[in-house]
Order: structure tokens, then C-alpha cells, then sequence
């Protein structure tokens, strides 16, 4: 549903949901429970209401107050937002790894946490920073290796 500064989705599955939307819009005649009960018939013009009702007000206010409400408003936010997010930066969503070259940068980390063993984050290679690793993997000899790189291939 659009919003003044975005979009927000709405999900109400539970008949307390729908109930607690309806009082948190104030109990309006387009949002009565008898209405809610019938989507096929009043599907449309609950909608219809609905993104007019939400298009004045941000999505930040809307989730708040819907969550304070019980109304299960959830709001799309652009990857920007994401990164500025505080809530995000307070749960650690956000690493940081250096790089030698490019500085540190702050990366989304995984999506999940796992106490035993937990998921690691790490920097890009250099340009060719693992090519003897690789090199040796595949079989070639030091020789082989050495002549390689004075000849200029790698």
C-alpha cells in the first residue's frame, strides 16, 4: 500500500487482526466486520480505502502504531534505508571488513546466527593474492610456477 514516503504491506490472516485494523482505523463503515468477512464483495473497496488511508502517513508511523495496535504492518525500505536503518545497526545486521586496497566497507552480514559456528565474513582476494594456492591445487611444480610468473603470465 502506498504510504507518504513509500510503500507498507499489511497482512491480517486472523479474525483479532482484522479486528484491531478496524479500530485502529477508527472504526470506519468501510472497514465493519461484517465487510471483513466478505472479501469477494467488499475485497475492493476495502482496499481502495485503505491505500487512501495510508498514502498520508508514513510508513515508520504506521508500523509503530499499527504494531502497538496489533495490526501487522510491515514497511518496504530501500536498500538505502536499510543501511541507515538503526534498528538494523543495532542488531548487528551490518559488518565491517577491511581491505587492503579498498578500505573498509560495511557489508549486510548473513541472515541467520549460529552459536557453534558462526558465519564469517571476509574481504575479496587481491589480484592474483592466491594464484600459487591454485596453482599448486591443479599440480604444477614450483619450476613450472616460477617460470610462469618471470615470463609474465602470471
Amino acid at each position: 500500500m502506498p504510504t507518504k514516503d513509500g510503500y507498507i504491506e499489511l497482512l491480517t490472516l486472523e479474525p483479532r487482526q482484522w479486528e484491531n485494523l478496524g479500530h485502529f482505523l477508527g472504526d470506519p463503515d468501510w472497514a465493519s466486520p461484517e465487510k471483513f468477512a466478505d472479501p469477494t464483495t467488499y475485497g475492493a473497496e476495502i482496499n481502495r480505502n485503505l491505500r487512501e488511508w495510508t498514502a498520508d502517513k508514513t510508513k515508520d508511523w504506521l508500523y509503530h502504531n499499527g504494531q502497538a495496535a496489533g495490526v501487522p504492518f510491515a514497511p518496504f525500505y530501500t536498500p538505502g534505508e536499510v543501511f541507515e536503518s538503526p534498528h538494523q545497526r543495532e542488531r548487528g545486521f551490518f559488518v565491517s571488513v577491511e581491505h587492503p586496497e579498498a578500505g573498509t566497507y560495511d557489508y549486510a552480514g548473513p541472515p541467520y546466527r549460529m552459536t557453534e559456528t558462526p558465519p564469517v565474513l571476509d574481504r575479496s582476494p587481491l589480484l592474483g593474492e592466491h594464484n600459487l594456492e591454485f596453482l599448486q591445487s591443479l599440480g604444477y611444480t614450483s619450476e613450472k610456477i616460477v617460470s610462469l610468473a618471470r615470463s609474465g603470465v602470471i
